[in-house]
């Protein structure tokens, strides 16, 4: 998910490597607030999605999110 570490208004994503294992769920998106902050994962099953549909996924969350701010 290259790119996504760009900021967005007080809001910045980046990249953090998780453990390898299957996904429960088609599509899981876990946000959580640690240390003042809002961090998050997107899981999904590869069997049912690429990598460039999980990073435009990504993509439209950011942009809802920097409509909210």
């Amino acid at each position: 998910l290259d790119g996504l570490g760009a900021g967005l208004g007080g809001l910045r994503l980046t990249r953090v490597e998780m453990e390898r294992r299957s996904a429960k769920f088609d599509l899981t998106l876990e946000l959580y607030e640690a240390g003042g902050r809002i961090e998050g994962s997107l899981e999904y099953a590869t069997s049912l999605f690429q990598e460039q549909t999980a990073i435009r996924h990504v993509a439209y969350l950011r942009r809802m999110l920097q409509a909210m701010v």
